[in-house]
């Protein structure tokens, strides 16, 4: 008895082999190189099962040429069953890789040669790189067809099957590095100012900045990227003053600047890139002059009182000196001023500084005094007032040439 069970047993492990064929799969946005490396895994992953005993390419491709058969015109079911009967297997693998986005989707299935009937099927999805599926996702979908393992959703979109318990989830030093870059970014610029008359007078500092920079990956090559940046600019204004002496005046603003940017990356040759950026930036300065400081760097001298008259002028407000306001333009106080001048003394003079101290309105119909002094040698100060009432309007204070 007991040595006819042992034939038995042999035999029946012979049985549980099923003779298999594998068709090359179809590649969905992946090309067709990809797509026959990647049957050409399964073949083996499904031999590795001990659940199928699979026929080589080159055997299948050999049989087929023979009988003339076109592998290129074979895309439905009833073709393919058509190449299993021709080959002599009883079961045959087609099926087809897709990428969608990052993400890569296999779908296979077994087919019964005899009745042509579907008797597997097998899915596997992965968001990553297509070098993945050779690495686990071509193991996965043969367990599948052999009936090993129903993987999880969460099994098959990060990790390849294993038989411990998968770790609890966790980005990975390798993970981080696709999706986020760090580094430390430095910056110097030299400026200039073109023009004799402007770059003798103003000369701009370097532009020195520093900081670190983080790049997060929204798409393969499109990425969000933020700074935090100190730095450091200015320039130095040489002029001459309001009492004629020449000014050296120094600025330095100093700042951080905290910009939000969408970097866009293009590939080059040998492995470099060009990126474009756009965005906005929050600037923060810590040591900047007042507004005093920049618009007068030096304190003007107090503007005199004539307290008499070298020369004199009077005139009446008329509607042509108003403005939209229905005051007088601030333009005709120094049209009244040159009124007090003798035209011989304009014809000799050309005016080099003007100082103005605008004190009150004028209006339409009232009587304007305009009082001028010498005060030093080409220097002039003025007084225009309200005849009436001796209300002082402007105090303006000129210098000739």
């Amino acid at each position: 008895m007991f040595r006819r069970i042992i034939p038995l047993c042999l035999c029946g492990g012979l049985l549980a082999q099923t003779n298999m064929a594998v068709v090359d799969f179809t590649g969905k946005n992946v090309s067709a190189e990809e797509a026959s490396a990647l049957t050409d895994r399964l073949r083996i992953e499904l031999f590795k099962t001990k659940k199928f005993t699979v026929i080589e390419r080159e055997r299948m491709d050999t049989i087929l040429k023979e009988q003339g058969f076109q592998l290129s015109d074979c895309t439905d079911d009833a073709c393919i069953v058509e190449m299993g009967q021709l080959v002599g297997v009883e079961q045959i693998v087609a099926g087809s890789v897709s990428r969608v986005g990052r993400v890569y989707s296999i779908a296979a299935r077994i087919i019964g040669v005899e009745k042509g009937d579907l008797v597997n099927i097998a899915t596997f999805d992965h968001e990553g790189e297509i070098g993945d599926l050779l690495k686990f996702g071509m193991q996965n979908i043969a367990m599948q067809l052999a009936g090993l393992t129903t993987p999880s959703p969460e099994t098959v979109a990060s990790q390849p099957p294993t038989t411990t318990p998968p770790p609890q989830p966790q980005l990975s030093p390798k993970v981080a590095s696709k999706n986020l870059r760090l580094g430390v970014l430095f910056g110097y610029g030299a400026s200039r100012v073109w023009g004799d008359d402007i770059s003798k007078k103003l000369a701009l500092h370097p532009a020195n900045s520093g900081g670190i920079i983080a790049l997060f990956r929204l798409q393969k090559q499109l990425f969000l990227r933020t700074e935090m940046l100190l730095a450091r600019k200015g320039w130095t204004e040489n002029y001459t003053g309001l009492t004629g002496d020449d000014v050296e005046h120094t600025i330095d603003l100093d700042y951080l600047q905290i910009p939000f940017l969408v970097q866009f990356n293009l590939p080059v040759a040998g492995g470099t890139e060009m990126y474009f950026l756009g965005g906005v930036a929050e600037v923060f300065p810590f040591r900047m002059p007042d507004g005093k400081e920049l618009m007068f760097p030096e304190r003007p001298p107090k503007i005199e009182t004539p307290t008499a008259a070298d020369f004199a002028w009077q005139t009446k407000v008329g509607y042509q000196d108003l403005d939209t306001n229905e005051h007088v333009n601030n333009v005709r106080y120094i049209d009244w001023i040159y009124e007090t001048f003798t035209l011989e003394f304009l014809r000799s003079h050309h005016l080099r500084q003007l100082e103005i101290n605008y004190l009150a309105e004028a209006f339409y119909g009232q009587s304007i005094a305009v009082t001028t002094q010498k005060s030093a040698e080409n220097t002039f100060i003025h007084t225009v007032a309200e005849q009436s009432g001796d209300t002082a309007l402007c105090r303006a204070r000129t210098v000739w040439r």
